[in-house]
């Protein structure tokens, strides 16, 4: 099983939250197949 960890901005990651905000984009692509994703609110929240 591999596991991604995502840091998400604060409003980001409420929006997420909330279920108004489905997709995340990020620049670069994970090296591998990707099972669970764990996602937080970055600074300043944490």
């Amino acid at each position: 099983m591999s596991t991604m960890l995502l840091s998400i901005k604060p409003k980001y990651a409420k929006v997420i939250l909330d279920g108004k905000k489905q997709y995340e984009f990020r620049k670069s692509k994970p090296k591998d197949d990707v099972d669970c994703i764990i996602f937080y609110a970055s600074s300043p929240q944490k």
